[in-house]
C-alpha cells in the first residue's frame, strides 16, 4: 500500500497537499533559477515568503526540476526516495548490532506503519532527507569513519537545523572519550558551513536562525506532545525497557551508550520543538525511528519465547496503525490528488488584480498574487519583527480580488495557538471580504459590495 500510494502521490504534482508544500516548492523553484530565495522580513510591512529551512533540500529538488519535474513532484520523489533509503539504513544499522536478519528486516519494515513517517515521507518537506543523513552519519561513526559521520551530520543540519540530538550526544561522549581533535573536527564541520552560507547568502542567517528564536514555546502544546509519546505508548515502553536492560547486560559501551542517549535526547528535543505553535508530529520522526532500533536491541537480548512474544506484538502494532491511521492518510491523499484544481487556476490567471493565498505555490502558479507563508510573519508580527499595518491597509481598501485561505475564517479562528491570523486580520477580512465558497481545501473570499468605510482596521492594529 505504501509503494502504491507513494507512486501516486509523488507522480500527482499539480497541487501541495500540506501547507508547508507550498512554500518549499516555490523556494526549489527559486533556486532551479539561480536565485536566493531569503527576503529580508525585519521591521517590514511587507508580504514576503519567510524561510525558516536550510537550503540544502531545496537545492537536491532544483536540479531535479531542471529534469523536466515540477516543483512538488520533486520535493515528493526526494522524500519518498529518502524514506526508503532509511529503512535501509535501518536494517543496516541493526545488523551491525548483531541482530538476527529477520527481526532486522521486520524492524526496518515497521517504519511505513508509523503515521508520521507514512504522512511527510510521501510530501514535499524536508524531514526525510534530514532522517536520512542522520542515519547515515550513525552508522558511519559505528563504523569508526568519524570525518565522513561529521560530515553527513552538517548535512542533515544543512537540510533541517532540528536535526540536532545526534550531534549533541556525539559530541558529549567524544568529549568524555577524551577526543578533544575529533570533537574540534565535529563542532567545525557542522558550524563552518553555517557562518559560509550566512556570509554568502543575503538574509540567510535571519531567516534560518532568528526566525526559529523568535518562536516562543507554548506549553499547552508541550502537553499535547507529551500525549502524542502517549500514544505510542507500547514502543515507547518496550524501548525503555531495552535502554534499562541493555545498560544492566552491557555496560558501558560505545555503540549502546549512543543509541540509549541519542534516544533519550531526541524524546526531550522532539517535545520542545513540537512545543512552538504550528509545529506538527513530524519532530517525533526521529524518536520513534530510534525506538524502533532500540526494539530490535531487545530481541537481541531476550529468550526464543521471549522474542516470539515482542515480535508479536510489535506486529500487532504494525497491523492496527496500518488499519486505523495509515489506511486513513492513503485515503486522504488519494481524495486530495484526485480534485481537479484546473478550474480554479484558470480563473484565477484570467481575473484582474492581485489574489491573496496562504499557499505560496498557488500564487506562484497564477502569477497573481504576493508569494507568502503568512503562518510566519503572523509568529513573527507576535515576536514584534514584522508590521502587519500594510497588509491590513490593503484589506480594507480591497486590493484583492480574491482571498484564498486554507482554513475556514470565523470570530474564534486567532483564539487557536495554531491559526495562521492575527486576531485583526480576521477581523479585517470578515468586515471587508465575504466567503464565496470552497474547492479542495481552499476557502474563497471575495470583496464585500457593500464594506464599511476604508481605513476602519487601522482602530484595529494595536487590539
Amino acid at each position: 500500500m505504501y509503494i502504491v500510494t507513494g507512486y501516486r502521490v509523488v507522480s500527482h504534482g499539480g497541487v501541495a497537499i500540506d501547507f508547508g508544500e507550498g512554500p518549499i516548492a516555490y523556494e526549489s523553484w527559486l533556486a532551479s533559477q539561480g536565485h536566493n530565495f531569503y527576503v529580508s522580513y525585519i521591521h517590514t510591512s511587507k508580504l514576503v515568503l519567510v524561510v525558516p529551512y536550510p537550503p540544502l533540500f531545496q537545492w537536491f529538488s532544483s536540479m531535479l526540476i531542471k529534469f523536466g519535474f515540477s516543483p512538488i513532484t520533486a520535493g515528493r520523489g526526494l522524500s519518498f526516495t529518502s524514506t526508503l533509503v532509511s529503512s535501509m539504513l535501518v536494517y543496516l544499522l541493526l545488523r551491525k548490532l548483531k541482530v538476527d536478519k529477520l527481526i532486522s528486516g521486520v524492524i526496518a519494515l515497521s517504519l511505513f506503519s508509523l503515521p508520521p513517517i507514512f504522512m511527510w515521507s510521501l510530501l514535499n518537506r524536508v524531514d526525510m532527507l534530514g532522517l536520512m543523513f542522520t542515519l547515515i552519519s550513525l552508522l558511519l561513526f559505528f563504523e569508526e569513519k568519524h570525518f565522513l559521520s561529521f560530515i553527513t551530520i552538517s548535512l542533515a543540519i544543512l537540510t533541517k537545523q532540528s536535526f540536532i540530538s545526534l550531534p549533541f550526544v556525539i559530541f558529549v561522549y567524544l568529549l568524555i572519550s577524551k577526543k578533544y581533535a575529533r570533537v574540534i573536527e565535529l563542532v567545525f564541520l557542522v558550524v563552518f558551513p553555517q557562518i559560509v552560507l550566512s556570509l554568502s547568502l543575503p538574509n540567510y542567517f535571519d531567516n534560518v536562525i532568528l526566525a526559529n528564536m523568535y518562536q516562543h514555546l507554548n506549553f499547552d502544546i508541550f502537553y499535547r506532545g507529551v500525549q502524542i509519546v502517549l500514544y505510542y505508548w507500547i514502543l515507547i515502553a518496550l524501548s525503555v525497557y531495552a535502554t534499562l536492560l541493555i545498560l544492566q547486560k552491557q555496560g558501558i559501551n560505545k555503540e549502546y551508550t549512543l543509541l540509549t542517549g541519542y534516544f533519550i535526547v531526541s524524546i526531550v528535543w522532539a517535545l520542545v520543538s513540537y512545543s512552538k505553535p504550528g509545529s506538527s508530529i513530524n519532530y517525533f520522526i526521529e524518536p520513534l525511528v530510534l525506538s524502533l532500533v532500540m526494539i530490535g536491541l531487545l530481541f537481541s537480548f531476550s529468550s526464543s519465547s521471549q522474542t516470539r512474544l515482542l515480535l508479536s506484538i510489535l506486529l500487532f502494532g504494525m497491523l492496527v496503525n496500518f488499519a486505523l491511521t495509515d489506511n486513513s492518510i492513503s485515503e486522504f491523499y488519494s481524495t486530495q490528488i484526485s480534485i481537479n484544481y484546473a478550474p480554479l487556476y484558470h480563473k484565477l490567471e484570467t481575473i484582474n488584480g492581485t489574489i491573496f493565498s496562504e499557499d505560496p505555490y498557488l500564487a506562484f502558479k497564477t502569477h497573481k498574487g504576493p508569494v507568502v507563508d503568512i503562518f510566519l510573519l503572523t509568529r513573527l508580527y507576535y515576536a514584534g519583527v514584522w508590521n502587519q499595518s500594510v497588509f491590513l491597509n490593503d484589506i480594507a481598501s480591497q486590493k484583492f480580488s480574491e482571498i484564498i485561505t486554507l482554513e475556514r475564517l470565523n470570530n474564534n479562528t486567532a483564539l487557536n495557538p495554531n491559526s495562521r491570523y492575527t486576531k485583526q486580520m480576521v477581523q479585517c477580512i470578515l468586515l471587508y471580504y465575504q466567503l464565496n465558497g470552497s474547492i479542495g481545501k481552499y476557502y474563497i473570499y471575495l470583496p464585500k459590495p457593500n464594506a464599511p468605510r476604508e481605513g476602519i482596521c487601522h482602530g484595529l492594529q494595536g487590539q
